[in-house]
């Protein structure tokens, strides 16, 4: 594609009204972009996950996080034996602490550790081999939290639906803006942790549908709760953890045989994970450079399967992430915290 038809996608992506056959512009972006090597496949980049930008600083600064991204996903197939696990992905224009600021705000203090640990409702040598509890229709479609740091109501909202279809009940789509915007003991766009989240759903009595409180906190501002009790359609009657929580240290030790025994007995589990390197992630299974330690714990999604090798995980990030919305976490080193952080609701 010539320089010039660039600089006609660069001012489409800045809502620019300016004419493309101006050697005034072409001059000026060539010098300040069109000579970076990284322009061209930098306009691709945001052709493809049509990214539009409100000045030419942001354009620059984009870029510049574009060209960081690109490096570290060639180092990062590099060192997990160039497997193509990492790919440029929407993040990819974000920094490594403004996606961070923005996608990862699990709040990691007032742990859960105390809370009771549930018993298994079938024989653990009864596990089976793999599991996809997509397949038994226990889990709804994947979810957009956007750019907010919601991760902790949506696993919350999905392991609740989850939990209600798993009692063999109809199944709902439920509100996460329910949940962002009137749970008083977390903290919005801002993070939470999901059984606080059960807490203020077991407390106020219920959640509504999607369809009835639609999420609008996509753009990082929460409006004032609105929450309808004459709306209510699920209800909880508590929440347990599957595992006892690793609240400090490396966490090597988790027990993630005993993970798949409470995938398999109590459904599909909400887990909190180090999820940072996740900025990158387009397919495969990441089975590396992802650390456990608990303090790395950071987002909050869904357990819903395994296989012989690797965890089935449900993000909150759209369709148009990883694996159709979902992640896979290589089984037995506990990747990415898997097994730190898990809980479950009772109905």
């Amino acid at each position: 594609m010539s320089s010039i038809k660039y600089v006609a996608l660069a001012l489409v992506c800045l809502g620019l009204a300016v004419s493309v056959s101006s050697l005034e512009v072409e001059s000026h972006a060539s010098a300040s972009f069109t000579a970076d090597p990284h322009f061209a496949a930098f306009m691709d980049y945001t052709v493809k996950f049509n990214k539009k930008y409100r000045s030419i600083e942001e354009f620059a600064m984009r870029m510049e996080n574009f060209k960081a991204s690109k490096e570290r996903v060639a180092k990062l197939n590099h060192e997990s034996g160039n497997r193509n696990i990492y790919g440029l992905t929407k993040f990819s224009d974000m920094s490594q602490e403004e996606f961070k600021n923005t996608m990862l705000t699990y709040r990691s203090t007032g742990m859960h550790k105390d809370f009771p640990v549930g018993n298994l409702t079938s024989n653990r040598l009864s596990i089976p081999t793999s599991l996809d509890w997509r397949d038994q229709g226990k889990v709804t479609p994947v979810k957009d939290q956007m750019q907010c740091g919601s991760c902790w109501a949506f696993s919350a909202t999905e392991t609740i639906e989850s939990g209600w279809l798993m009692a063999d009940k109809p199944q709902y789509i439920l509100s996460p803006q329910q949940i962002v915007a009137c749970d008083t003991y977390d903290g919005g766009c801002k993070g939470g942790q999901p059984y606080r989240a059960y807490k203020y759903v077991q407390e106020t009595g219920g959640m509504e549908q999607d369809a009835d409180y639609p999420y609008t906190s996509g753009n990082g501002q929460v409006a004032p709760c609105s929450a309808d009790r004459s709306k209510f359609v699920v209800t909880i009657s508590g929440w347990e953890n599957a595992l006892t929580p690793c609240t400090y240290g490396s966490c090597t030790s988790q027990d993630e045989n005993q993970l798949k025994a409470m995938l398999a007995s109590k459904g599909p589990l909400s887990v909190c994970v180090n999820a940072t390197p996740w900025q990158d992630y387009t397919s495969g299974v990441m089975s590396t450079g992802c650390s456990s330690d608990a303090s790395s714990i950071d987002h909050c999604v869904q357990l819903v399967g395994y296989t012989s090798s690797y965890w089935i995980v449900r993000n909150s990030w759209n369709t148009d992430w990883g694996n159709g919305g979902f992640i896979y976490l290589g089984i037995g080193s506990n990747v990415c915290g898997i097994a730190d952080q898990v809980t479950y609701v009772t109905v």
